[in-house]
């Protein structure tokens, strides 16, 4: 594939979001199915303590990482200046914030060590933050097959990621290296990543250079940063808090009870971010057009999750002891409310891309200054109580936070509540159905056998939940099947954001 960069517009169809959409989600889904698999296997090789230990670990190397590239991999994808010269400025930003975050990492290192605590993440921390290093080199890479909406190639660095790690951390975990397999496994399957995206998408930086176009990439990525930090912030300032009051291993615990919610339900508006957040763009000079795409989004992407957050709840209990045994049982009730809690969040998480899209980023800074508060109150409130307090804080503060998004898209889009409502009222409506009959089983068939009871209610909550869909909104149902075979089979489709 050729790595030229030349001006011109392209025009968005739809056949390229839908292929997008799809190559995403199938990007995302073979990911986390192999960061499942290898986190099973991991589970009953290793301790909580070991998964709370590297936790800590990346959640503190993951905030300084959200200072890399200064937000400059999404500016490029929004910017209409040159792209080859918006490439080169990527590309500067990106290579020399990965090495300078690296190096600021082991100087605050010993303070780290000092505030938890624990001198075990001496090493661990900054040889997690040298992948800085090695991502800094291909965000210009991977930012260039977003923008060109070339979503199927990424599908095997993302693969081979998966496998690379997964393989390597099981592997040591087996031989004793207990924490530090898992530290392995992510160098290890970063590095591989990063030689794939050079080999898919082959670009070499040139001497073309605009200052007035790193003003404009550094103006818009500024709020970039900013809101990845607080976002960061707030997402996983449960894990500090954790770490910090109550210790690695309720942090493992609660660490394996979120991971399932956060493989399965919020990891997946960054997947529909990457589709709709390039395509927002192209439609940021029409705002009748991006209110359409708005609330189409919203609507799809609450039959997706609304079902997977109501399911995973009421299966939470014969999965953890089918798959992780009895020995993290105590992360039951986390995961139960953590569903729950991803539910809403991912509900209401791509309102953002459509702020980015029409250059409006800073109403994510301050809507993350204004909550974040509110969030580190909550979860500090509910650490007193363990584990399933913070999780009872999480679902709790985000569902105020939920409140406040409905407004503010009202305030900017003009999106109306109503029409959010109606968005979340029929899947919401489904899954209750769902949830009533996976209940049903799990008390009918009590002493069973984990495993039976686990498949029982996945067949049953699936069979009910697309019955319900198809009776209570038959026309979206069938439209939506019409469109998969229609984009699978190469045919023209009717407007997967739009209509």
């Amino acid at each position: 594939m050729t790595g030229s960069l030349e001006n011109g517009s392209e025009k968005l169809s739809t056949k390229q979001v839908g292929r997008g959409v799809m190559w995403s989600y199938l990007t995302f889904v073979v990911g986390k199915v192999m960061v499942f698999i290898s986190t099973v296997i991991l589970a009953r090789i290793l301790t909580p303590e070991d998964f709370g230990l590297v936790g800590l670990a990346s959640v503190l190397a993951g905030y300084l990482g959200t200072l890399h590239a200064l937000g400059a991999g999404e500016a490029f994808i929004q910017s209409k200046a040159s792209p080859k010269v918006t490439a080169n400025v990527t590309f500067v930003f990106s290579m020399a914030s990965g090495i300078v975050l690296f190096l600021f990492s082991v100087l605050i290192t010993p303070f780290v060590v000092t505030f938890f605590q624990e001198p075990r993440i001496r090493l661990i921390f900054p040889a997690l933050a040298s992948t800085y290093i090695l991502t800094g080199f291909t965000v210009i890479h991977d930012a260039l097959l977003v923008k060109e909406l070339h979503f199927q190639e990424r599908l095997i660095p993302t693969l081979a990621q998966s496998i690379g790690k997964g393989v390597t951390s099981i592997v040591l975990a087996l031989m004793g290296f207990g924490a530090w397999a898992i530290v392995w496994g992510v160098l290890v399957g970063t590095l591989i990543k990063s030689i794939i995206l050079i080999m898919i998408k082959p670009w070499k930086p040139s001497r073309d250079w605009d200052s007035q176009v790193m003003r404009n990439l550094f103006g818009f990525g500024k709020f970039i940063a900013l809101q990845n930090i607080l976002g960061a912030l707030e997402e996983n300032v449960d894990y500090l808090i954790i770490g910090r009051r109550l210790g690695t291993a309720d942090l493992g615990l609660y660490k394996l009870g979120y991971q399932t919610p956060e493989l399965t339900i919020t990891s997946l508006p960054s997947v529909i971010a990457s589709v709709v957040f390039p395509a927002y763009t192209k439609l940021q000079d029409d705002r009748e057009a991006l209110q359409r795409s708005v609330y189409k989004t919203m609507e799809i992407v609450s039959w997706l999750v609304v079902p997977a957050g109501v399911g995973l709840a009421m299966i939470s209990s014969a999965f953890v002891l089918t798959f992780y045994t009895e020995k993290w049982a105590a992360a039951i009730i986390p995961m139960q409310l953590l569903s729950l809690y991803a539910m809403v969040y991912t509900v209401t998480y791509n309102f953002g891309d459509a702020y980015k899209a029409i250059g409006r980023p800073d109403i994510l800074n301050k809507l993350s200054l204004s909550t974040i508060v509110l969030t580190i109150f909550a979860l500090w409130i509910g650490s007193y109580y363990g584990i399933v307090g913070v999780a009872w804080g999480h679902l709790i503060r985000v569902t105020v936070i939920g409140a406040v998004q409905v407004m503010i898209v009202k305030n900017v889009l003009g999106v109306s509540p109503a029409h959010i409502v109606s968005a979340i009222f029929k899947p919401l409506f489904s899954a209750g159905l769902m949830a009533l009959g996976m209940w049903a089983i799990a008390w009918s068939f009590q002493g069973s056998g984990n495993g039976l009871i686990l498949v029982l209610q996945l067949v049953l909550g699936l069979l009910t939940y697309l019955a319900a869909a198809f009776v209570f909104n038959r026309s979206v149902t069938v439209s939506m099947f019409r469109l998969v075979l229609k984009i699978a089979g190469g045919k023209p489709a009717e407007s997967v954001l739009s209509t």
